[in-house]
């Protein structure tokens, strides 16, 4: 009645009407919507919840009080298709808000596309990854939080010349509508690129939307076996250009290969980083080693399976598969390592440290 100025008896007959449609249920105490579509649904549910709830709460609610026409998948992690809501946007990673709860009248929109638009010239690029911005430009511009931004550039960018796709966690933003989006790969390529030294898995996940170590690591994974990015100690990475910049890779790849030319044994290769470092007064870790021989592997004709290195192939996974394989519970440490060392060719420390691990391993 407050709403539409209806009388008391036209209010009380549209719902009577809406009742007999099956579009809403009355109880002693509410009225409750159903039948809604998708995105209505979920709006509605929303509007009980100023702070957001994930994709599997709002589902749970639906389907439990029989708010929409379609029963929805509770086992999804994310709600498809609310990129397009009118009603809603994402407010954190896998979490939906009402769009009622964002003042939007307390930011400045304009100055807001302006900064990022200074950005784009002050870099020089015609596409960037939104939440690499974010991080850098974070004490040059007002108080915004990540997601509120990500909304405010997806939904009013488009008349400023800025076009956001958001398509796979991508989020990227770009001033020609034509460019291929920027991908959370690009965006660790170019943070490695940019900085002075090789990057923690912490520091780099950081730079990810995501902030996830694991979500880095599949990446950085990825890029390693693409060849485009090297580990060059536990945790620690950087591109392959600057891992080998400042390196004699020849005089390397030399003492290597009269490693490997002794037997036809595996080798692991922390034998690599003991006799390189060794003999060209070096202090690199292992895993430079590893990516470098993997740069030339198809050349040399070489096999490889983890830090494991033959002429012949492979048939271990690893170094715990090795002692899988060939170790035995009943016998003491030295006998396994005697065993061990019989089939490959390793460090007496990385001997200790796998023998160690296989038994904690079996233990648990």
């Amino acid at each position: 009645m407050s709403n539409y100025g209806y009388s008391k008896a036209s209010a009380i007959n549209g719902i009577k009407q809406l009742e007999k449609l099956d579009k809403i249920e009355i109880t002693e105490q509410d009225i409750y919507p159903k039948k809604l579509s998708k995105i209505e649904a979920i709006a509605h549910v929303l509007t009980f919840h100023p702070a957001g709830l994930p994709w599997k709460d709002i589902a749970r609610i639906i389907n439990k009080n029989n708010y929409s026409k379609t029963l929805f998948d509770e086992t999804l992690q994310k709600g498809g298709g609310l990129n397009n809501s009118e009603y809603v946007y994402l407010c954190g990673h896998g979490t939906y808000r009402n769009l009622i709860f964002i003042d939007i009248e307390k930011f400045d929109i304009s100055e807001i596309m302006k900064h990022l638009l200074d950005y784009f010239k002050q870099c020089q690029v015609t596409a960037l990854h939104l939440h690499d911005y974010y991080h850098q430009t974070k004490s040059q511009r007002g108080e915004i939080e990540y997601f509120t931004l990500r909304h405010l550039v997806r939904e009013y960018g488009e008349e400023y010349g800025l076009y956001f796709n958001g398509k796979s966690g991508s989020d990227s933003v770009s001033i020609d509508p034509d460019l291929n989006r920027i991908t959370q790969t690009d965006v660790i390529i170019k943070v490695l690129n940019e900085s002075k030294v090789a990057m923690t898995m912490q520091e780099i996940a950081e730079r990810l939307r995501s902030k996830s170590t694991g979500h880095a690591g599949f990446i950085l994974n990825t890029l390693m076996e693409e060849g485009k990015v090297v580990r060059v100690d536990k945790m620690v990475y950087t591109t392959t250009e600057k891992a080998f910049s400042n390196i004699d890779t020849q005089a390397i790849m030399r003492v290597i290969q009269d490693i490997m030319s002794i037997s036809n044994i595996i080798v692991e290769a922390d034998i690599f980083r003991e006799y390189v470092n060794m003999e060209l007064n070096l202090s690199y870790s292992k895993y430079i080693y590893v990516a470098l021989v993997k740069t030339q592997l198809k050349e040399l004709g070489w096999y490889r399976n983890s830090t494991l290195f033959s002429k012949n192939p492979i048939p271990y996974k690893n170094l715990l598969d090795m002692c899988k394989q060939l170790c035995k519970p009943e016998l003491s440490n030295n006998e396994n390592a005697k065993a061990l060392q019989q089939a490959v060719w390793l460090t007496d420390s990385m001997t200790s440290d796998t023998i160690q691990q296989w038994k904690w391993q079996m233990s648990h």
